[in-house]
């Protein structure tokens, strides 16, 4: 019975399922996310100027 077990705990790892769920992994700097984000407050320009320019964020 104890070789039995023994095999049973080697062979299965090899009938296991696949994993539903995908594992990526990135180097640093590999991948990057941009948005836009509009502030809801004027902001001065210059020149005394002001508005709402859209700002890059990239994380």
């Amino acid at each position: 019975m104890t070789v039995f077990k023994e095999r049973v705990r080697e062979l299965r790892t090899t009938y296991l399922p696949v994993d539903p769920v995908s594992r990526t992994t990135y180097q640093p700097g590999e991948l990057a996310q941009c948005d836009l984000w509009f502030p809801p407050v004027d902001i001065p320009l210059g020149y005394g100027q002001s508005g709402r320019p859209p700002v890059l964020v990239m994380v």
